[in-house]
């Protein structure tokens, strides 16, 4: 009866409860100390009208047409905030004259930089995951080692991850509120 229920289920059962305890465990600590990790920020601009010249301002434009299917009618423009009006915000790409752009019903973000630090954690926490979880799910359910290939694994992750985070950081982006 308990087979049956088990191949109806999908259900595969580690024959060490308190094994599988512990891990659980220890995933939910990380997890905590991530969040824990990324919950204090700094203070930076929440409307337009506290962005300063000369500050990268990305915006999300609604298009009539696809560029290619199954995309979105939108596109994301990012240049240098010139000026605000009421109505309108002018942006600056690189090597061209400014233009404006209606504010109405566009969301715009602000761009916080580019954080070494913040990359390699970011891209090291989430390949360590996922090469850890990888291993696990791969290994042989009950094996003795199977607790510690995972963690090789995602030790192996988190290394390459922090390199790669490291190596070309991605600008962070922090959404303006509308007026």
């Amino acid at each position: 009866m308990a087979d049956r229920l088990q191949l109806s289920l999908g259900v595969r059962w580690l024959p060490n409860i308190r094994a599988r305890g512990r891990l659980v465990t220890k995933l939910m600590r990380l997890a905590v100390y991530s969040v824990c990790l990324g919950a204090p920020a700094q203070a930076h601009a929440q409307r337009l009208d506290d962005v300063t010249p000369a500050t990268r301002l990305r915006l999300l434009l609604p298009d009539s047409l696809r560029q290619v299917p199954l995309a979105s009618r939108k596109h994301f423009v990012t240049g240098q905030f010139v000026r605000a009006t009421a109505d309108s915000v002018y942006l600056q790409m690189s090597g061209a004259a400014p233009f404006g752009v209606a504010r109405a019903g566009v969301p715009m973000w602000v761009s916080r930089g580019a954080s070494r630090g913040h990359s390699a954690l970011a891209a090291g926490a989430a390949l360590g995951l996922l090469s850890a979880a990888v291993v696990y799910a791969d290994g042989e359910q009950g094996r003795y080692h199977q607790t510690s290939d995972a963690m090789v694994g995602g030790a192996i992750g988190l290394g390459v991850g922090v390199i790669v985070g490291a190596a070309s950081p991605w600008e962070r982006w922090r959404r303006l509120r509308s007026p």
